[in-house]
């Protein structure tokens, strides 16, 4: 084992030995801290995340159905998958191999979250185009027909 390596493990110990309830040892996307960044609206990637969501909430229109909402939250995950990765990527020296390839890395996460992204966004527009115009209540279409005066028109 090289020194990394050992390194690692004695970090891990002394970990689990502050922390005698449980191995819940988090990272990424599911770590408390993470999260909180994204979730709080005080921080850039608050501000930066709720000014995407708001003005995709109004590029349909504000007033989302069911499908929608469920898909935004959706939406709202891979930006902030994405977000990580990129924050990842920026950090790096060069993000091809010396065959001039992309990481593998890069090849399963951040390609298939853009496109599991792109996917989601085409839906949510493709929902807001088909939505049905609103349908009056029996009491609007029975005023409305008697303004009309009832000739069915």
């Amino acid at each position: 084992m090289d020194i990394r390596g050992r390194n690692g493990a004695a970090s891990l110990r002394k970990w689990q030995a502050e922390h005698p309830e449980g191995n819940r040892l988090t990272h990424g996307q599911t770590s408390r801290h993470f999260r909180k960044r994204y979730s709080d609206a005080r921080t850039v990637e608050g501000k930066a995340l709720k000014g995407a969501l708001d003005a995709l909430s109004d590029d349909l229109g504000g007033d989302l159905g069911a499908g929608q909402l469920l898909i935004l939250s959706r939406v709202r995950e891979k930006l902030i998958t994405l977000s990580c990765i990129g924050e990842w990527i920026d950090r790096q020296p060069s993000v091809l191999t010396e065959q001039g390839e992309l990481l593998p890395v890069l090849k399963s996460s951040y390609l298939g979250y853009s496109e599991a992204l792109r996917r989601d966004l085409e839906w949510l527009y493709s929902m807001a185009s088909r939505r049905p115009s609103k349908v009056p209540d029996l009491e609007s279409y029975l005023r409305a027909k008697k303004v009309d005066g009832g000739n069915g028109e």
